[in-house]
């Protein structure tokens, strides 16, 4: 199934183009059901940044204890019925994100992909059947038209006076990027060349 070559259906790779040149390795070009040679342009976009990610949290763990490391996080308050009671962003793309006003008062589930969506009633599930009061998971939000953003995240169920109120925590290690080329290396690596 062949599909044509336009600006609408290459917005996801321009933006994913941009997101990479910022160093945002943590998004995914969303998929289709198509096959032909934007898809498959797609599958290598998303396995390089999946690759640069990874190795660039391997890097960031590692280096964890310095200043130039960060993580940030954007977490939901949720009531009984998984609505958004309350949010917080500490990264300017998730900030953006959360004050488009698609957030409150709606379902959490919206915010994320089909496929993720699975995962995420799956891991409700869990915390609802059994006497587990957190779960970690991978969530992939939905955050622009075409890109999704994978993030590591922790549900907890939260009781207060027969009150039960569920807690999101997704987390995205960063650099500080005006720190980042201050950074002290270790003296007994080699140094490669910029």
């Amino acid at each position: 199934m062949e599909r044509e070559f336009t600006r609408e259906s290459l917005r996801g790779v321009y933006r994913m183009l941009f997101e990479l040149a910022k160093g945002n390795f943590a998004y995914q070009i969303r998929r289709t059901q198509h096959h032909d040679e934007l898809e498959g342009l797609i599958a290598l976009f998303n396995m390089t940044a999946e690759k640069l990610n990874r190795n660039r949290n391997q890097f960031l763990w590692i280096n964890r204890h310095n200043e130039v490391v960060v993580v940030k996080t954007l977490s939901f308050l949720l009531n009984r019925e998984l609505q958004v009671l309350d949010y917080n962003a500490e990264d300017e793309k998730l900030k953006e994100f959360a004050k488009s006003g698609k957030i409150k008062r709606q379902a959490f589930e919206n915010l994320l992909t089909p496929e993720s969506r699975i995962q995420w009633r799956n891991a409700l599930q869990q915390l609802f059947n059994h006497t587990r009061n957190f779960i970690s998971l991978l969530l992939e939000y939905e955050l622009h038209d075409n890109l999704e953003l994978n993030l590591p995240s922790v549900i907890a169920k939260v009781h207060h006076e027969d009150i039960v109120k569920f807690i999101v925590t997704s987390s995205l290690l960063d650099t500080q990027k005006d720190e980042f080329f201050n950074f002290q290396g270790n003296a007994n690596l080699n140094n490669l060349s910029i």
